[in-house]
C-alpha cells in the first residue's frame, strides 16, 4: 500500500515536525493546499473546478503547472473544454437531483435522450418511406390484396371447371348438309 507523501512531508522532501496532533493536522492541511499556478482565472483562489481542470493538465504530476501546461489549460478552456463535464451536482441535494447518465460520451438527463440519438449515425432504412402510415391502412391493403388473390383463384377454377359444357352438334350419317 502506498502512503501519500502529504502524510509524512510538507513539500515531498522534508518531514513534518509537530508536537501536537493539532499542529500535525494544520501542517498536513497546508501541504494539501494547491499551488497558486492552479488558479486559472487569476482571482487569488483555486476553486474545486480550477483544481480539477489543472490536475488534468499537470502532466508531470509535480503539483504545479509550468508555463507549457498552463498554456495548454488556458487554450483548452477557451475551446470549451469544460463543457465535457457536468458541474455542481452536489448543489442539487439528495432528494431533488436529476438522474444523469453518460452514454456514448454524452451526458444526458434520464428523461431526455435526444443528445444520445444525435450521436448515432443515421440508419440506412431511415430514409425509406413506408407504403402505409397506419395499422388500419396496412390491414385494409392486406385485405384488398387477399380479395384480389381469391378473385384470381376463382377465375382460374371457373376456367378449369366450367358450370356447363356445351355439347357439339353431331350430324347424323344419313343427313346431307347440302342436298343436290
Amino acid at each position: 500500500m502506498r502512503i501519500p507523501e502529504s502524510w509524512s512531508a510538507v513539500s515531498g522532501k522534508e518531514t513534518l515536525k509537530s508536537k501536537t496532533q493539532t499542529q500535525l493536522k494544520e501542517q498536513r492541511k497546508q501541504a494539501n493546499l494547491p499551488d497558486p499556478s492552479y488558479d486559472l482565472d487569476k482571482d487569488g483562489f483555486v476553486s474545486a473546478r480550477e483544481y480539477f481542470i489543472s490536475k488534468q493538465f499537470d502532466k508531470d504530476r509535480d503539483g504545479r503547472l509550468n508555463t507549457a501546461e498552463k498554456a495548454d489549460a488556458m487554450r483548452a478552456l477557451s475551446s470549451e473544454y469544460e463543457d465535457g463535464f457536468v458541474w455542481n451536482l452536489e448543489a442539487q441535494g439528495s432528494q431533488g437531483g436529476k438522474r444523469l447518465l453518460q452514454v456514448r460520451g454524452k451526458f444526458v438527463n434520464a428523461e431526455d435522450f435526444v443528445p444520445v440519438a444525435e450521436s448515432y449515425p443515421a440508419h440506412p432504412l431511415s430514409k425509406v418511406q413506408p407504403r402505409v402510415k397506419t395499422a388500419r391502412e396496412l390491414k385494409g391493403r392486406r385485405r384488398a390484396e387477399m380479395i384480389e388473390e381469391l378473385r384470381k383463384g376463382k377465375e382460374e377454377w371457373d376456367r378449369m371447371n366450367p358450370v356447363s359444357v356445351p355439347n357439339e352438334y353431331k350430324l347424323s350419317e344419313f343427313l346431307v348438309c347440302k342436298p343436290k
